[in-house]
């Protein structure tokens, strides 16, 4: 976070809160959207200025012929415009996080994600770059604002980023409904592809169900099985005390604990963590990649705005660990094992060696626990859920059927995929 720019950051972290406090109050929705709108702008402009600079820099340094130390003064500003550039980029993901805060002041993470993954793998949809530029901007702006005068709160997609379909996305239903605005009548062959995308998407949405979704034959998607719990309040009463004391270690509930440490000040007694195999996520390094949509954003879950400044200037460190063997002990069932896999897409294997039946846990879906503070007594409840009732269909022969040739070979795959840590339970 650029220093000059830590007021304008407290001021619209201030302005999310009061939507938060009042949905109902669309004003406020129309002023945070032109107001990170603005601060983005901003930073493409410097970002190009930057850019220039850095262009003739280089020239400069391979057409002029400079001395050695003229040589030596080049690269020190190259290094210089490269870091500012940086500096930018990180800046303008801050700004979007408060956008995507945005976003998820209405509509659940498990429902926004399907905005931000491609419909033709489970890879995110590529970011649509500058704003500086666009042709339509001004029909999106338009557009925003009659969504708003029309009482429907409204996110421009470009300030977000999570939203990676559409220009504008409506907030006022459980699920997210992005709009493409046409700044022309003609689509263009990129333009049309988009526009299948978006129709294809808005499909899922209404029916639940997609064919050839996703690298899968097909998609179905159905309600939580268990309403959702989590550890905000834990969570941001950790982080108070960290703040007085240097540090706080809290464990909410058996094979979860969270680290809150500010700097500078004492380090943590890591001898607490009696752990076996734990997975330790230290939340600042996601945040610095810039890897953290779909999960709900940092700038809902930690309450305090200058705490999340804290967070985004590493003043504030953030540890979720989970131990492995508690999660799998309580994901057991009668007649199931249960894995923990070394895998970059998958995270957790039910088997039932009976039946040969198998419900695999993305990783997508396990990193909730830590980026969005949930509960593990709550995860392992739902997934539990989910398994009894997906198998009781199968073995009632419902649901489409399945090509043996596909299951023979997601079997092979699956057999093959290293597992941590297993756990199982005889059947009753």
């Amino acid at each position: 976070m650029i220093s000059r720019r830590t007021a304008a950051f407290i001021k619209l972290c201030g302005l999310l809160r009061r939507i938060e406090e009042n949905r109902d109050d669309l004003a406020l929705v129309k002023k945070l959207n032109m107001a990170l709108l603005k601060e983005i702008l901003r930073d493409e402009a410097h970002i190009l200025q930057q850019r220039a600079t850095l262009q003739d820099l280089k020239r400069r340094l391979k057409k002029e012929r400079p001395t050695r130390e003229e040589a030596r003064q080049l690269r020190k500003k190259i290094d210089k415009a490269g870091a500012r550039i940086a500096a930018y980029f990180d800046q303008i993901f801050v700004w979007k996080s408060i956008g995507d805060g945005l976003a998820y002041a209405y509509i659940s993470s498990f429902n926004i994600k399907h905005v931000f993954f491609d419909t033709t793998s489970m890879d995110p949809k590529p970011d649509p770059g500058f704003i500086s530029g666009k042709a339509g901007l001004d029909n999106e702006k338009l557009f925003l604002l009659s969504a708003i005068r029309h009482g429907v709160p409204a996110v421009l997609c470009d300030i977000t980023n999570v939203l990676r379909f559409g220009d504008i996305c409506l907030l006022g239903a459980s699920d997210p409904y992005p709009i493409e605005v046409k700044s022309r009548k003609q689509l263009n062959q990129r333009g049309q592809r988009q526009a299948d995308k978006l129709e294809k998407l808005h499909k899922f949405l209404a029916e639940d169900y997609a064919a050839d979704f996703r690298g899968s034959p097909e998609v179905r998607r159905s309600e939580l099985a268990v309403p959702v719990r989590d550890h905000l309040d834990v969570l941001n009463d950790c982080i108070r005390s960290a703040k007085e004391d240097g540090y706080s270690l809290v464990c909410p509930e058996p094979g979860l604990t969270y680290w809150a440490i500010y700097q500078p000040g004492p380090l943590p007694p890591l001898d607490e963590l009696a752990a076996e195999q734990p997975v330790v996520v230290i939340l600042n390094l996601d945040k610095t990649d810039r890897n953290w949509a779909p999960y709900l954003p940092f700038v809902n879950s930690i309450r305090d705005p200058a705490a999340v400044l804290d967070f985004l200037t590493d003043k504030l460190t953030i540890v979720v660990a989970i131990e492995l063997a508690v999660l799998c002990d309580k994901l057991t069932m009668p007649g199931w094992s249960v894995s923990f896999l070394e895998h970059h897409d998958l995270a957790i294997l039910f088997e039932d060696p009976q039946s040969g039946a198998r419900w695999a846990v993305s990783r997508q879906f396990f990193g909730r626990l830590a980026f969005e503070f949930l509960s593990v007594e709550w995860f392992a409840e739902h997934e539990k859920a989910m398994v009894t009732n997906v198998n009781s269909d199968a073995v009632a022969g419902m649901g489409s059927p399945v090509d043996g040739g596909v299951t023979a070979d997601m079997t092979a795959y699956l057999d093959q995929i290293p597992k941590i840590i297993t756990r199982s339970q005889p059947a009753q």
